[in-house]
This record gives structure tokens, C-alpha cells and sequence, in this order.
């Protein structure tokens, strides 16, 4: 098994070595010139993240609307145990009437 630190230390080595170097010329960026941005890319491409990004946002919002609610009671709001009522007396029966009157 190979050290890979002699190995990484012999790619610096070879990268730092002015003999190895090749000269490499760049430009200095440049700002892009009006209306090359509209150009280059299509509207739907410029719009097409903003919009997935708002439709998921609006998907996921309706989602969680649709969730029920559930509220924590305290122990102190929540109603004692409704005691029984008695039973009311159920109502006397009329007197029966004699057949002769």
C-alpha cells in the first residue's frame, strides 16, 4: 500500500517547480453586456426555479392546512366528571273517575 502523503507530497512538489510551470495567460472577467443575459437564456428556463420554488411552497402550505389541529388542555381546564342526576319522579296518574257521574 502506497503512503498517499509522499504521494500528495510529490504532486506539490511537481506543482511548485518552476521548470514544470506552464504560463498560462487569462482575461480579466468583463461585465456581460446589456441584454446578453435575455439572449443567452429562454424566459422559461430564467423562470422555471423561481416558479417550481413557489408551487412547492404553495403545495406544501395546502398540505398542512389539511392537517387536523389538536389542542393540549391543562389539567386545570379540563371539566370535572358531570355527576348523575337522580331521576325524576315520574308523574302521578290521574284519579280514576267512577263510572256513574
Amino acid at each position: 500500500m502506497v503512503d498517499d502523503r509522499k504521494c500528495r507530497g510529490a504532486e506539490w512538489e511537481l506543482n511548485t517547480d518552476p521548470k514544470v510551470a506552464v504560463p498560462l495567460q487569462q482575461e480579466p472577467p468583463r461585465p456581460l453586456r446589456r441584454g446578453e443575459v435575455l439572449r443567452r437564456q429562454p424566459l422559461t428556463r430564467r423562470l422555471a426555479a423561481p416558479v417550481a420554488g413557489v408551487g412547492s411552497l404553495l403545495l406544501a402550505a395546502g398540505l398542512l392546512a389539511l392537517l387536523p389541529i389538536q389542542t393540549r388542555r391543562s389539567p386545570s381546564a379540563t371539566p370535572a366528571p358531570a355527576t348523575p342526576t337522580p331521576a325524576a319522579p315520574a308523574p302521578a296518574a290521574p284519579a280514576p273517575v267512577p263510572p256513574g257521574r
